[in-house]
């Protein structure tokens, strides 16, 4: 009898071990795929987004649309161009992006005016340049990046900055099969990325997507925010409530801050809300304040993007 019961004994522990090494298992997969549930995100997103450019594109070619590389095709009524909407400076000569050494955004700003680096070199953690350039390859299709890489001490700093890294790069390898598969002319990707906000508690990293299908432009705009304390992603359905008298607040301040006039009519209150929402919406921090805007991708060939200042955001946050 003793041997039978150290039997069960024996039995019970070898059960008692498995069940935990499956628990054990189960909980670095749920840690592992909560880490990666981001860069699943950007994925996603660039699928959604690629549909709607080639889309886009195919109509512009079927309808023989040509022109200039800032070229829309026809504007919907009250649907403005790319040019809405805060935008970067000039372009720097030997990169492309945009610069504007004599804009520095202060907290005292009416309102953000234009995409520019605010970096800090008083914090413990920093940032430096990584550049990926594959311009030179061929003539009808090419792809460049510039984009910002953590240094110092920042928690999560290796995850983070792979989350950066595949956002600059999420188009790197399609316009070599744009122009080879899909019958595409030309295809060239730009996306050049900026440090708009830079202090002990947010990072934000904004990149200005920029994307020439034939002879079509199709500029974007996505950004990362980080959480400095706690080393993770910051998402705007984790943080805004999504209201209408935000929709409503962002419509005003639209019309002041980038002389849009977004009718009711034409823009309700609700589409703007889920606009701002949706997979397109975008927030990112300045020294301003918060930014908030959605890209708008493929309508009636157009694409583009608007931001507007909300200097105030605290007020829509989330109750924690």
């Amino acid at each position: 009898m003793k041997k039978h019961q150290n039997h069960r004994y024996f039995t019970a522990v070898c059960i008692a071990s498995a069940i935990f090494a499956v628990l054990l298992c189960l909980a670095l997969f749920l840690i592992v795929t909560g880490d990666r549930s981001e860069l699943e995100r950007v994925e996603a997103q660039a699928a959604v987004f690629l549909e709607q450019m080639e889309q886009a594109a195919d109509s512009a070619r079927q309808s023989a649309i040509a022109g200039a590389q800032d070229n829309f095709g026809n504007s919907m009524p009250g649907m403005p161009d790319a040019s809405s909407g805060i935008q970067p400076g000039q372009a720097d000569s030997a990169s492309g992006k945009s610069t504007d050494e004599t804009y520095v955004p202060s907290a005292d700003d009416e309102y953000y005016e234009k995409i520019t680096d605010a970096i800090r070199d008083d914090l413990p953690y920093g940032v430096e340049w990584q550049e990926c350039d594959l311009s030179r390859k061929q003539e009808d299709a090419s792809f460049y990046a510039l984009y910002p890489k953590l240094t110092g001490e920042i928690r999560n700093r290796d995850y983070l900055n792979e989350i950066i890294e595949k956002q600059a790069l999420l188009y790197k390898n399609y316009c070599q099969m744009y122009v080879e598969q899909a019958g595409f002319d030309s295809c060239h990707i730009q996306c050049f990325g900026y440090v708009t906000n830079m202090d002990s508690e947010h990072l934000s990293v904004v990149f200005d997507q920029k994307f020439y299908l034939n002879n079509q432009s199709m500029p974007g705009l996505s950004a990362i925010n980080i959480d400095v304390e706690t080393g993770t992603i910051l998402k705007k359905e984790q943080q805004f409530n999504y209201s209408t008298r935000l929709a409503e607040r962002f419509r005003k301040q639209c019309q002041k801050q980038n002389g849009l006039e977004l009718s009711e009519n034409e823009w309700p209150t609700e589409m703007l809300r889920k606009l701002l929402s949706s997979d397109g919406g975008i927030f990112f921090y300045t020294p301003v304040g918060l930014e908030i805007g959605f890209n708008y991708n493929g309508v009636n060939n157009q694409f583009g993007w608007m931001t507007a200042t909300i200097k105030d955001y605290e007020d829509y946050l989330k109750k924690m």
